[in-house]
């Protein structure tokens, strides 16, 4: 079980963050779980986690959280088999705050971590828009503590996803049903009732227009949506900043054959509906929510080397199958890390 703390809720009227806890449910806020120790150093390796969510998706009171949501469940039993000091953080995103600004936010914690005397080294896991938000989040940490983090990237819409805009999934939506459903009256309703529940479990804010794809979005959508994010995402700043960490890692996701036969077989409802609407809304060539060439876009900026999680959807994270490849990748760096810092100290 996790214990939230509250960051703070961002208002859009001030344009900053502030302590209203009426709103905690929806504001920027850090779960700590239980540590993982398993050597005698009283030094850790944290890990940074988050896949883009909100406190409402993981928990009822605001306080606590249980360890499966987020499948942080998995993170947990793979490094409780590992020979690590473990500290796990999950972050959760505000509903309202233009991505930007939760960067900024996350990145002042990420400082504190790295300053900490018992951090060993600062492992930031992003997964989907997170990613996104921790990559334009490096350059306001302090360099001093670039080679204690390691930044991991995953299924990250560099470019947007067309998922995020209101306007464009209306579109496919209707465009489906009618070729399922040959009267408009029915359509529309049919329709109506997929947007509802689209727009109900979205945040219909910054939070998720912010990765759209430009002009994607109607009028009414402009005054919660920030299109810089993207067009400087890829900026000297960022690009300088996250080459100068101990290290990055770009992990890509897509569906692929095979995909939703393990999905039904291992009861993955997620998974499943992830093929759909690859398949349905996507067109193919993506993971469910991302399509593949927004997540290899960073490769024409930097020289790094993909690491390809073969036939995961987007929830990736659910399958043990697909989150192996990420953690091994983890796990193994910090490994290397230790045995370097190991020589160091009898050279």
């Amino acid at each position: 079980m996790g214990t939230i703390d509250i960051i703070g809720k961002y208002d859009l009227t001030d344009n900053c963050f502030k302590n209203n806890k009426s709103e905690s449910s929806n504001s920027l806020a850090i779960a700590s779980y239980n540590d993982i120790t398993k050597e005698d150093s009283k030094k850790y390796d944290y890990i940074i986690y988050s896949n883009g969510s909100r406190v409402s998706d993981f928990s009822k009171d605001n306080k606590t959280i249980d360890d499966s949501k987020g499948h942080v469940d998995k993170i947990i039993d793979y490094f409780s088999k590992c020979n690590h000091n473990i500290k796990l953080r999950c972050i959760m995103l505000d509903n309202d705050a233009p991505l930007k600004e939760d960067g900024k936010m996350i990145a002042k914690y990420i400082e504190y971590i790295a300053s900490l005397d018992d951090c060993r080294s600062v492992n930031i896991i992003g997964c989907s828009k997170s990613g996104v938000v921790h990559f334009d989040m490096i350059k306001n940490i302090n360099e001093e503590f670039y080679k204690k983090i390691n930044l991991y990237n995953a299924a990250c819409p560099y470019k947007g996803t067309s998922i995020a805009s209101p306007k464009f999934v209306k579109e496919q939506v209707k465009d489906y049903i009618k070729t399922l459903v040959p009267f408009k009256s029915m359509t529309e309703d049919i329709t109506k009732k997929i947007m509802n529940f689209y727009k109900k479990i979205s945040s219909n804010s910054h939070m998720d227009y912010d990765i759209s794809y430009k002009n994607s979005l109607g009028v009414e959508y402009q005054n919660r949506y920030d299109s810089t994010l993207l067009e400087n995402i890829f900026s000297d700043d960022n690009l300088d900043s996250v080459s100068k960490l101990n290290s990055f890692h770009n992990f890509t996701t897509k569906i692929e054959k095979g995909t939703l036969k393990r999905a039904l077989l291992t009861n993955n409802i997620i998974g499943v509906g992830m093929c759909f609407l690859n398949k349905r809304i996507m067109h193919n060539d993506s993971d469910g929510f991302v399509k593949y060439d927004s997540e290899i876009e960073v490769n024409k900026y930097l020289d790094v080397e993909n690491i390809h999680i073969a036939g995961a959807h987007h929830d990736f994270l659910s399958d043990d199958k697909y989150n192996k490849v990420l953690l091994t990748e983890v796990d193994k760096n910090i490994t290397e890390d230790k045995e370097k810092a190991k020589k160091l100290i009898y050279v």
